[in-house]
């Protein structure tokens, strides 16, 4: 009797050390997202007029409030209308609870995919993908956000 009491009390101990850590998992992913602004984030574009060669420039200072670390994998790519990389870049960081890391991504885009040297001439999608894990990637959450441009 006294093993089965035993293995009860397991069982729930278990059970609320489980519950504790989903709780604590998603209170460290909902707090990075309350952190992002638009100061945390900012894309320039800049044009190489030797080349005609377009260069997009992601810089990010995300914060993690939560109180575990974050492991976050950021991605930008430009697709053609056929959904062909034309440019894709990535970069990984980590950011401890309760702390901030600084990145940067840039990706060139090359003159004869934007017609007349214009970006709004051009054709295809850009797209963000943000990857953001805790727990030893156990828990977390993907968002893709692809912005399309039908050109002239």
């Amino acid at each position: 009797m006294k093993k089965v009491r035993a293995l009860r009390l397991s069982i729930r101990v278990l059970l609320v050390f489980t519950i504790v850590i989903l709780v604590v998992s998603l209170y460290t992913l909902f707090s990075f997202i309350s952190s992002i602004s638009s100061e945390t984030f900012n894309l320039s574009l800049t044009k190489n007029e030797a080349t005609g060669d377009l260069m997009f420039k992601f810089n990010a200072n995300p914060r993690n409030n939560g109180l575990l670390g974050i492991s976050l994998l950021f991605e930008l790519t430009i697709l053609d209308p056929d959904y062909r990389i034309i440019a894709t870049n990535s970069t990984y960081v980590y950011i401890e609870a309760d702390g901030s890391q600084s990145f940067s991504i840039t990706l060139t885009v090359p003159a004869e995919f934007v017609p007349g040297g214009e970006l709004q001439n051009a054709k295809g999608y850009f797209q963000m993908k943000m990857n953001v894990r805790t727990l030893g990637d156990l828990v977390g959450f993907t968002q893709i956000i692809k912005i399309g441009s039908g050109g002239t």
